[in-house]
Parts: C-alpha cells; sequence; structure tokens
C-alpha cells in the first residue's frame, strides 16, 4: 500500500513538471509570434525604431520563460527527493521551498536552452535593424 502511495506523489510531481514545461513551449511560441508580427509590420513600414521595440516582448517571455524553468527545476529535485525516500515517509508535500538556493531565476534565464532561443531572436532584430539603417 506505501509503495503506492510513494507512486502517486511521484506522479503528482511528474505532472507538475510536464505543465511547467508546456507553458514554457507555449510562451517561446507566443514569443515568435509576436516578434515576427512586430518585424513585419516594422519591414513593411521601413521603420527600423519599430525593429527595436520586438526587444521588449523577447525580453518579457524570457523572464517568463525562465521563472517557467526555474520552477520546472526545482519540481525536477523534489522528484529526485522524493524518489529516494522511503515509503513510510511519503507524506504529499509539494514544497519547493528547501530548495530554493539550488536553482536561481538569473542561472535559468542564462542557462543554454534560453539563451539560444532568446539570444538568436535578438540577434536576428539587431541584424535586420542594421540592415534598415543602412549599416550593413
Amino acid at each position: 500500500m506505501s509503495e503506492h502511495r510513494l507512486h502517486k506523489h511521484l506522479d503528482l510531481i511528474a505532472v507538475t513538471i510536464s505543465r511547467m514545461a508546456q507553458n514554457s513551449f507555449l510562451i517561446r511560441g507566443w514569443c515568435v509570434t509576436v516578434v515576427t508580427g512586430i518585424l513585419a509590420l516594422a519591414v513593411q513600414a521601413q521603420d527600423s525604431i519599430l525593429v527595436l521595440t520586438a526587444a521588449l516582448p523577447i525580453t518579457a517571455f524570457w523572464l517568463l520563460d525562465a521563472y517557467y524553468l526555474m520552477t520546472e527545476r526545482r519540481f525536477r529535485a523534489l522528484y529526485d527527493k522524493v524518489r529516494l525516500t522511503s515509503d513510510l515517509d511519503v507524506d504529499y508535500s509539494m514544497d519547493v521551498a528547501p530548495i530554493l538556493g539550488q536553482f536561481g531565476f538569473w542561472k535559468a534565464a542564462f542557462s543554454f536552452s534560453l539563451l539560444a532561443i532568446y539570444g538568436v531572436m535578438v540577434g536576428l532584430i539587431s541584424i535586420i535593424f542594421l540592415v534598415m539603417e543602412g549599416l550593413i
């Protein structure tokens, strides 16, 4: 019976991890959509300053994505902690407070996975801006 409790607790944590990953995926999709729309308007209007406004949603989505990545990492650590507990000690706690120091916000924000996505977008708007200004 207690083994069932452990598996149920691990399932609850796994569902939360999955939800954080899904939210992150949706945020990246929205970011690409919004930035593409702004860039299309900027190119059509031949307005290089409008290109730079694409940095605002990139920054906002980047920070939000970093929050979800940080939270996902904390729940992954909780999963590992619960996985190693005794079947008799299952308390269904979803508290990640003891794990707070291990996975900080800025560490998540500047992780390779986020830098690769959002860094490419920042590079893209920089190149488009420089081309529209005639500097390249």
